[in-house]
């Protein structure tokens, strides 16, 4: 199976993990699907994260793939930690009455949501482009 595919089917899987981590967040939810639901999105990144990687070392040129990876790198962690903050604010937002719990952990799931639909429906992009004849 091409390496883009793969990159579509993780997000996919991650968008499922996402929206399944929003309903086990509501407190009249049972917590035990929450497994299921972690194994399904820990299958996706690895599915995803892993064939970004591969595609980005294959398309790129020998001299460039250092500088490549780098920024790939940096990518990840600027977005991560970009995320992770925003995640906390809501967080600190509930304990101080703004919001409920369950409500910032539905937020944050959706926008978990949101990526990875996003990056589901944007995967084709990481397709090799077909040489010109």
């Amino acid at each position: 199976m091409p390496r883009h595919r793969f990159v579509r089917a993780g997000g996919t899987l991650v968008a499922v993990a996402a929206a399944g981590m929003a309903v086990v967040a509501q407190p009249w939810a049972p917590a035990w699907p929450a497994y299921a639901v972690w194994v399904t999105g820990g299958l996706g990144m690895g599915l995803a994260m892993s064939s970004i990687s591969v595609l980005l070392l294959a398309q790129s040129p020998e001299a460039e793939r250092g500088a490549n990876s780098a920024a790939l790198q940096v990518a990840d962690f600027t977005s991560a930690a970009l995320l992770i903050g925003a995640a906390g604010a809501l967080v600190a937002a509930s304990t101080r009455g703004a919001l409920s719990v369950p409500a910032a952990a539905g937020i944050v799931n959706v926008a978990m949501l949101g990526v990875a639909a996003l990056g589901a429906l944007l995967a084709g992009r990481t397709q090799a482009p077909v040489a010109v004849r």
